[in-house]
């Protein structure tokens, strides 16, 4: 399997790293072109360069660690959820003994007319309560007998076999199926599940005590599968873990996320302060671009108004320097933008962003429909189908963004490389006559 994915990787992995070249060849360009506009700040430009370069490298390397850790810390998770969360529930399959489980109905105190029929009693053993449970759940789980419906009793008991909780006489009705898991075979037609108590609160007494749980049923139920089923309700930190696993999910995914990247942020702030801590690099680019600024740091004389006269000297040499700079960069960005080359490149670039922006988002679309709705077709038994056509508007919606998103960026990048190159071919094949 690993070549496998090795192998199917391979074209990507390609492209990726023609990617990388083409962004750092553009960069690099980009850098050039700002060179030869503003020649007197080539030494900030350098660093503009370096530490654009630097926030780049760190983007991906941020992006590459956030899915790792985030598929590490959901693994986790899981595992933790799977295999070390306590038991939430336990089966005691019993057996009705007609010789010694059956008695009449008036012998347990319940009142009926006069039939065949009589009450089966049966006392189930229990393992003791784990003590993270707060509140118990029990079905009853068995197929049905000709007489649809019927009464019951639920009691608890001690060792002694002393009530710890004390049932009353209640109907016993089947619950109904939903056709849908009866057609799938999930569920059976004849399978009676009646819930016989809604979720009984413990308290510390009760849990210790129980050791048994006696059931009495009318009429008996003739059948051979037949269990008690004891749901556990937990306690404290398991029991937002066990109602709300999907919750936790996204909580630990935004907060994976959060630290990475505030880690990834964190690094990149310490090399550039520790960049710039670098005393000649500080110096020179001080020196290139404020050069009144040096003179500025030259001994003071005691008297305020010379230090207020020098003070004023140097911020008016500093603004009339930044005004003229200004000027002769807006005039060669004017010029720089009337650059057919420039002009070609550019279009290049919005074409390209446009044409592979459409067919991503396009192709996104029905990936990501296609794939929404088989994610949706699991829980489609449980929703009336209603998850189908909603994984097909999410996964269709983040398909699309998604594709749009890389179709742009990679458009925007091979446009611009294309134009480029179109331009250079152009050039030496003008230039080609002249030299003939």
């Amino acid at each position: 399997m690993i070549w496998l994915a090795k192998l199917v990787s391979r074209p990507f992995d390609r492209v990726l790293a023609l990617s990388f070249h083409i962004l750092w060849f553009e960069l690099d360009l980009l850098a050039e072109r700002f060179h030869a506009l503003l020649p007197s700040l080539s030494g900030q430009f350098g660093s503009v360069r370096h530490y654009g370069r630097m926030a780049v490298e760190a983007f991906f390397i941020a992006e590459a660690f956030q899915w790792l850790t985030t598929a590490a810390v959901l693994s986790s998770f899981w595992l933790f959820y799977a295999f070390c969360l306590p038991p939430t529930g336990v089966s005691y399959p019993f057996v009705i003994d007609w010789s010694a489980d059956v008695f009449s109905s008036s012998s347990v105190g319940l009142k009926l007319q006069d039939g065949l029929h009589g009450v089966a009693c049966k006392d189930v053993p229990m393992q003791p309560i784990p003590a993270h449970v707060s509140a118990l759940e029990l079905h009853l789980h068995s197929e049905m007998t000709s007489c649809d419906a019927g009464f019951y009793k639920l009691q608890l008991l001690n060792a002694s076999h002393s009530d710890v909780f004390t049932g009353v006489w209640q109907p016993l009705l089947p619950v109904s199926t939903w056709s849908p898991l009866v057609a799938l075979g999930l569920a059976e037609r004849k399978r009676l599940a009646p819930l016989l108590r809604q979720p009984l609160e413990l308290v510390e007494e009760m849990r210790q005590s129980v050791s048994a749980a006696r059931i009495c049923l009318q009429p008996p139920l003739r059948s051979l599968d037949i269990s008690l089923q004891v749901l556990y309700k937990l306690r404290g930190f398991y029991r937002f873990v066990q109602h709300w696993p999907l919750l936790w999910s996204s909580i630990l995914v935004v907060a994976t996320g959060f630290a990475t990247w505030s880690l990834v942020c964190l690094l990149l702030v310490v090399l550039v302060l520790r960049r710039r801590r670098l005393p000649p690099a500080a110096a020179s680019a001080t020196a290139v671009l404020f050069p009144a600024l040096s003179d500025a740091a030259e001994p003071e004389t005691n008297s305020e108004v010379d230090r207020f006269a020098k003070v004023t000297t140097v911020v008016s040499d500093v603004w009339k320097q930044s005004v003229s700079k200004m000027e002769e960069a807006g005039t060669q960005v004017v010029q720089a933008a009337m650059d057919p080359d420039l002009q070609v490149t550019a279009a290049s670039a919005v074409s390209g962003a446009l044409a592979l922006g459409a067919g991503g988002g396009c192709a996104g679309l029905v990936t990501g429909s296609v794939a929404g709705g088989a994610c949706g077709l699991i829980p489609a038994i449980f929703t009336f189908g209603l998850s189908i056509p909603v994984g097909v508007v999410l996964g269709g919606g983040a398909g699309a963004a998604a594709g749009t998103a890389l179709g742009s960026g990679a458009g925007a990048v091979l446009g611009t490389f294309l134009g480029r190159r179109w331009l250079q071919t152009r050039s030496a094949m003008v230039e080609s006559p002249k030299d003939l």
